[in-house]
């Protein structure tokens, strides 16, 4: 049974913030480790509200499909956003170089909006995460170009020398 006059009478409200304030206060560690836990799931979530609205058996519905299958599967390089946004902070904090605070900003703002959405929603992560979106992958694909870089220039180094 659904009341749908009950966001409407801002007593119920109040009760249910003192009521979800005294269970999160009494089992906070609980709390953190478990919304710690959903940190990988929120960061893979895909927006499920998007909506494509094409003709049946159109010819560009493959096209459609792989491109949202790519733009699901492609959520997988982001959950390097929360180690490389902390490995990012400790190179700044020993270089002090402006290209590197750059990226510790654009990196914020994407883990900002991963941990607000995770810790403090229900759910619907890709949704709640999509402003933040263009930020976690550019962010994520500057952490991914740095390990191949490493990467290839250590095997460089090593075969030549």
């Amino acid at each position: 049974y659904v009341d749908p006059y009950y966001y409407t009478q801002t007593r119920y409200l109040d009760d249910m913030h003192r009521f979800s304030n005294k269970v999160i206060v009494q089992n906070l560690p609980s709390y953190i480790i478990r919304a710690a836990l959903e940190l990988p799931q929120a960061s893979i979530a895909p927006n499920e509200s998007i909506l494509i609205h094409r003709p049946p058996r159109h010819m560009l519905d493959f096209f459609f499909l792989y491109l949202y299958r790519f733009y699901t599967v492609l959520h997988y390089a982001t959950l390097i956003t929360i180690p490389g946004w902390i490995v990012t902070i400790i190179l700044f904090l020993k270089k002090r170089e402006n290209q590197l605070g750059i990226w510790v900003f654009i990196g914020s703002i994407g883990v900002y909006q991963v941990v607000t959405t995770t810790f403090f929603s229900y759910g619907e992560f890709g949704r709640l995460i999509s402003p933040a979106l263009p930020f976690i992958f550019l962010f994520s694909f500057f952490c991914w170009g740095k390990i191949i870089q490493k990467t290839f220039l250590h095997l460089f180094k090593r075969e030549h020398g």
